[in-house]
């Protein structure tokens, strides 16, 4: 489902899809290999090897990542900690602000989705933005 009809309730639901697909590509070695070979394959197109950059006893402007070849380097360096930011960054953009999202149950095509449940958990989210 895309285009107009796609609604932040629904993208929340599919974010949750994607936050677990990643999640789980990310702990699994093959995926990983999987990548790093379409690298390397990019690289040799170019004549470039896969290395990974020297290290010293104090490294001052960059992480020094332990890693004894490229592909273990490249894995701990890059791919981990940009899945971690991805799901991490979709969670804070969109899944923390979830409940906000039930204000759409007030739109005439939602109504028949507003449920006792959806009321509370609604009321919850904008019970600050109330006056009594």
């Amino acid at each position: 489902m895309y285009g107009k009809s796609v609604d932040l309730i629904e993208a929340a639901q599919e974010a949750k899809v994607v936050i677990n697909n990643m999640g789980a590509e990310r702990g699994d070695p093959s995926v990983w290999k999987e990548v790093y070979e379409w690298g390397k394959q990019i690289l040799a197109e170019f004549d470039i090897e896969p290395n990974m950059p020297r290290t010293t006893g104090r490294q001052q402007h960059r992480a020094s990542v332990p890693a004894t070849n490229p592909e273990s380097y490249w894995q701990r360096a890059v791919y981990l900690p940009l899945i971690d930011h991805l799901i991490q960054d979709m969670n804070d953009r969109l899944l923390s602000q979830e409940d906000r999202f039930l204000g759409q149950y007030l739109l005439p095509t939602r109504l028949q989705g507003l449920s006792n449940d959806v009321q509370d958990k609604m009321y919850a989210a904008y019970k600050d933005d109330l006056t009594e």
